[in-house]
């Protein structure tokens, strides 16, 4: 298992070094995230050991560090808006949430997952609907309109009805200081996470 995961690694990170020789620094970016979250998904796995988990969340920081690094490089103008330093502030926050994200998901500290994943899907949403509009959100672009239209676009496929239970459920802990179920926390973690692969394949 470990060697098939290391094999996988290094193919992929040559694919990943060549898209960027080639100059398509998008679709390298996009290769080095999905590469971050291959590794720490096998962190979490039982065929890691304690040394191999942290060598792995280090690499997977390193590679969405680079990934941030490759889309500064130059684009091409998009809509009214170029992808400025603004544009860049949210998805770079975005990742490295998601990093401390996992942290928490591997220590089992639930009730922060589900916090910090809500912030990375709300900045996730606010990235691509300046990058496919051309437009920053208005004031009352709330988090619940950008999901029903990533929803109307086809950009996400998760039913509203599973991003409000997202939505409630972090007004609960936020609002009320109540404490997470296990069991809404993996429901949650279910639907954020394939909402979070959904939204990194339209960046």
């Amino acid at each position: 298992m470990l060697s098939a995961f290391y094999e996988k690694l290094e193919e992929d990170t040559k694919t990943a070094a060549e898209l960027e020789k080639r100059g398509d620094y998008k679709s390298a970016a996009k290769m080095w995230i999905e590469i971050a979250e291959y590794c720490l998904t096998f962190a979490k796995s039982e065929h890691a050991s304690e040394e191999i988990k942290k060598n792995l969340i280090e690499r997977a920081e390193g590679y969405i560090e680079h990934a941030k690094v490759l889309r500064m490089k130059p684009v091409s103008v998009r809509g009214s808006i170029e992808e400025s330093s603004l544009e860049i502030d949210y998805i770079e926050n975005a990742l490295d949430e998601k990093v401390q994200a996992d942290k928490q998901w591997i220590a089992f500290n639930l009730d922060s997952y589900v916090v910090t994943m809500y912030g990375v899907i709300e900045k996730l949403l606010t990235h691509v609907y300046i990058s496919k509009t051309g437009n920053l959100p208005g004031l009352d672009d709330t988090f619940m309109s950008l999901v029903k239209w990533a929803y109307r676009e086809g950009i996400i496929n998760d039913h509203p009805d599973n991003i409000e239970f997202i939505k409630l459920l972090y007004e609960r802990i936020t609002a009320k200081s109540q404490k997470v179920a296990n069991e809404q926390a993996m429901e949650a973690r279910e639907i954020m996470e394939r909402t979070f692969k959904e939204l990194c394949a339209n960046l």
